[in-house]
């Protein structure tokens, strides 16, 4: 088990340069060497200690990372340099070496705040200090992860029984007010979709999202595809009364697998209509077992991996309709790192 320090921090500046990315796109021996090192000397004056600061700080889409050292008020910013405020805060404060680093982060997330009786402070903010280095051995870093007390049970329970509550009292929706919705509130209805697990982190979606005057060119669309198909002898009659649906909503997202064949390709429409629609059914009934677990506490895991034992298992259950996932669910053992996500603005589109 680790055994961190624990310090508490005042609010401090640090100062150096940022560079913009993703989460594993980082070359962070470059940054150092080759653009941190370049501004260097024009922090000398400014700085508060002899060490070294790695942050990074989750702007929007995208994350910065800012190499660079704890400085005094700078009036006049050199060039090339940019500077973040760091909040005060209380850290745990993990010793290690810095080739040492991923699997030092892997388990503080993944085991150390499941067993300490704490959680992440998400409004601070951890950083990597480097004491002075002699460049004989290994490099020592420090780490330091804001901490606040775990939410107690009843806390939990209280914000369980919301999500349990709002999957019982959901319905479908057939009439709508002519409100708009922000977009705030649409970004975060997104966000949540776009944080739904998938086979392999494959994320295979893409919502397109529709409002404002491009209504009307979704419902003329839409009718123009009705009337298309009940010329060719369809019963198009709830697809009639979908689309008077549709003109009263705000805003329409389509949801696209950007991996899957268009319907232009398939051999029977209505075939592959009636195999999508259950589909989407059992993953949403899925996703509505895992977002309950979570908030009883519980752990759990969507699989897909049963495929490669689909007619043993099947026979074995005594079951021979089309078997679609399987869900483990337990107390959970850790806390894992949360994964990587596409950037928001790869599976949005504002049409």
């Amino acid at each position: 088990m680790l055994k961190p320090r624990f310090v508490e921090k005042e609010r401090f500046t640090v100062a150096g340069v940022a560079v913009a990315g993703q989460l594993g796109e980082f070359n962070y021996a470059e940054i150092w060497e080759k653009r941190y090192m370049a501004i260097d000397a024009l922090l000398q004056p400014y700085r508060k200690n002899e060490g070294y600061c790695g942050i990074t700080f989750n702007e929007g889409d995208h994350l910065v990372y800012l190499a660079g050292v704890a400085v005094e008020e700078v009036r006049d910013l050199p060039q090339g340099v940019e500077m973040r405020e760091i909040p005060a805060a209380k850290y745990a404060v993990f010793d290690c070496v810095f080739n040492s680093l991923a699997e030092m982060m892997q388990e503080i997330y993944g085991q150390w705040f499941h067993a300490c009786g704490l959680q992440p402070d998400n409004d601070a903010f951890s950083f990597e200090y480097y004491p002075p280095y002699s460049g004989e051995g290994e490099m020592q870093v420090e780490m330091y992860i804001p901490i606040k007390p775990k939410e107690n049970a009843s806390n939990k329970q209280g914000s369980s029984m919301k999500v349990i509550e709002a999957i019982t009292n959901r319905r479908s929706i057939r009439k709508f007010k002519s409100d708009l919705i922000s977009d705030e509130a649409l970004r975060q209805i997104l966000k949540a979709g776009s944080l739904a697990p998938s086979g392999k982190n494959r994320q295979p979606w893409k919502f397109y999202v529709v409002q404002g005057d491009k209504c009307a060119e979704m419902v003329a669309q839409m009718r123009s595809g009705i009337n298309q198909r009940e010329k060719e002898g369809m019963n198009v009659g709830s697809a009639k009364y979908t689309l008077k649906v549709m003109e009263q909503a705000p805003v329409t997202v389509f949801v696209f697998n950007p991996d899957g064949l268009p319907l232009s390709l398939v051999k029977s429409i209505d075939q592959h209509l009636s195999a999508v629609v259950d589909i989407q059914s059992i993953g949403a009934a899925i996703q509505n077992t895992l977002l309950a677990a979570e908030e009883l506490g519980l752990g759990s895991l969507w699989i897909c991996d049963v495929y490669y034992a689909y007619e043993e298992l099947s026979t074995w259950l005594g079951e021979h309709s089309e078997m679609i996932a399987a869900i483990s669910f337990g107390v959970a053992d850790e806390h894992p790192v949360a994964r990587k996500r596409k950037p928001f603005e790869e599976v949005v589109h504002w049409v």
